[in-house]
């Protein structure tokens, strides 16, 4: 799962007793309409993007347009889904509704939704340079707004986004800078993931001549570690048809890391023209052509939890 593409159960915490926030009169929704959000927030964390999906939107048709500040947040959550589940173009109609509250009622916390959302929303169609863009401006409208924990957030969607474009010295900068708010807040499971991507090695079974776990001599295709193949194996080809073999997987997730096709080949102790071959092949079945299609490749690692 892609952890790092979006907001943690912890970031939600509030959100679940959100009635504390919004004021209620006597024909307003009842207490339970609220948890709603809670559950569409833990679906989210957990990777149930449809349920997440169907929570925030039943909690939405309780509420008019009108009613913007109960919207937001279920509107932030129901994009946020959208985008997991690669239908850019249905997040985009309901990001449509959240740049309309950010402009009215001009908080940095709303730009700050907006900018991110913003910023998944070109990650996941393989625009990296422009994910940056909006990430950077999340991190800076949410440290505004003196949210230290979601700017250490979107810093780590941020920080994976420029490694994966190559910039991996400004990269780490983003994570440190993540890592020292987080370890102030004592934020323990976000302190861990940034730890592991600060790590030197993209999390997932690399070898390199100190460290290799089996045997790749003979390029079998499938010859990856088990835990890899249990992991990605049934996930789904967003064109829908065969799925990336284990190998491609592999290379997929170095892809991601911001690894050139011989950086690849030599990790893996392949050839580039193997390498290549492999690439097209999983470009076929991602369904992607063209100069665009690393990029593409890098949103479907994304999304999919295999970076």
């Amino acid at each position: 799962m892609p952890v790092y593409l979006y907001v943690s159960t912890a970031a939600f915490a509030e959100t679940i007793a959100a009635e504390r926030y919004i004021p209620r009169g006597r024909n307003e929704p009842s207490s339970n309409v609220f948890a709603l959000l809670g559950g569409s927030a833990v679906s989210l964390d957990r990777g149930d993007f449809e349920t997440a999906v169907e929570f925030a939107d039943r909690f939405l048709r309780h509420f008019p347009a009108e009613d913007r500040s109960a919207r937001l947040k279920a509107l932030e959550l129901i994009a946020a889904g959208l985008i997991e589940l690669g239908r850019p173009n249905a997040a985009a109609e309901h990001l449509a509704e959240i740049n309309s509250i950010a402009e009215f009622n001009g908080t940095s916390h709303a730009k700050a939704v907006e900018s991110d959302l913003h910023g998944r929303l070109a990650l996941a169609t393989g625009d990296l340079k422009t994910a940056c863009r909006h990430f950077s401006d999340a991190a800076d409208l949410f440290d505004r707004d003196s949210d230290a924990y979601l700017a250490s957030i979107v810093r780590l969607r941020l920080a994976t986004t420029l490694r994966a474009l190559g910039r991996h010295d400004r990269a780490h900068g983003e994570a440190q800078h993540a890592l020292a708010a987080c370890r102030e807040l004592g934020a323990k499971r976000e302190i861990e993931r940034l730890e592991a991507f600060l790590d030197d090695r993209p999390q997932g079974a690399l070898r390199t001549g100190d460290d290799r776990r089996h045997d790749v001599s003979n390029d079998d295709p499938n010859d990856v570690p088990p835990d890899d193949i249990t992991t990605h194996a049934a996930r789904p080809a967003d064109s829908g048809g065969e799925l990336p073999s284990a190998r491609e997987i592999e290379i997929l997730r170095l892809i991601a890391y911001g690894k050139s096709n011989r950086e690849i080949a030599d990790t893996l102790f392949l050839s580039v023209r193997t390498v290549e071959r492999h690439l097209s092949n999983l470009y076929l079945k991602i369904g992607t052509t063209g100069k665009s299609a690393r990029a593409v490749a890098v949103a479907y690692a994304f999304r999919h939890g295999i970076a």
